[in-house]
């Protein structure tokens, strides 16, 4: 190891552990001052870096709990969790977990929903299933249909109506309204640059869920009779498709290798 590599990565344990001193040694004595307070500067400066980039990333949470409190939250958990991530970005995608080890599990259902948008913006990109390309799909073919999301599509499934406060801070310039402790089921895709979100029900829910783990139409077919009756299933798939094709939803399809001998 260079000696610089050495040096970068003391300095580095002091910033994230103030109670390793091993780079005491490696600082020069200022003409002014100590050598702890030169390095609390960049102590200070670091911590605040990381203090911002938390606020950015969760608006709604430091609305709904107060500056002062946010304030103490983002200090513990920066504190129990230090990062091991290159980039400042990824120090806040844990702090869900942390709120529900801490049974905290409104504000870890509305931390998990701010991350999730923000994640996807950075997430990779993908193909777009366009409808003309199933034209060309034989009609006893279609059973053995598989649909593969798009990286950016995932579902969330909350307690409360954890959308509920973040529409009403990020888009009605509100102050957050009370959590509504109702099971709510989340759709998060983009489209473009721009993150969206669709409060869906539990059988769409379940259907995406279906597709992400390669259940083919018929199969997700079969599986919504434990929502609806029989008659309904068929137009339910139908109208969905086409809205989620519309969306962006999918990436590609494929088939059942069981098909293609057909």
């Amino acid at each position: 190891m260079s000696d610089i590599t050495n040096t970068q990565e003391i300095f580095q344990a002091y910033l994230l552990d103030n109670q390793d001193q091993r780079v005491l040694k490696q600082v020069t004595q200022p003409n002014r001052g100590t050598i702890e307070q030169r390095l609390s500067i960049y102590a200070k400066a670091y911590w605040l870096r990381l203090y911002r980039h938390h606020c950015d990333f969760y608006p709604t949470l430091r609305a709904v709990m107060g500056e002062k409190p946010f304030e103490l939250l983002i200090e513990a958990y920066v504190n129990a969790e230090p990062s091991t991530f290159p980039s400042i970005a990824q120090t806040a995608y844990g702090l869900s977990d942390y709120l529900r080890q801490k049974e905290q599990v409104y504000l870890a259902d509305l931390a998990k929903f701010e991350c999730m948008l923000q994640r996807i913006i950075d997430e990779g990109e993908g193909g777009r299933l366009e409808p003309s390309q199933l034209q060309s799909i034989e009609p006893h073919r279609w059973p053995f249909l598989q649909f593969h999301l798009h990286p950016t599509v995932h579902c969330f499934t909350s307690a409360w109506d954890v959308t509920v406060p973040w529409y009403a801070h990020n888009i009605e310039g509100k102050a957050p309204q009370e959590p509504l402790l109702k099971e709510t089921h989340i759709l998060l895709w983009r489209q473009g640059i721009e993150p969206y979100y669709l409060v869906i029900s539990p059988a769409e829910c379940w259907m995406l869920q279906a597709f992400r783990e390669g259940k083919t139409f018929q199969e997700v077919g079969d599986g919504l009779a434990d929502f609806m009756p029989a008659n309904d299933i068929a137009p339910f798939l139908i109208q969905h498709l086409q809205g989620w094709l519309q969306m962006g939803t999918f990436a590609d399809f494929s088939l059942k290798p069981a098909a293609l001998n057909n």
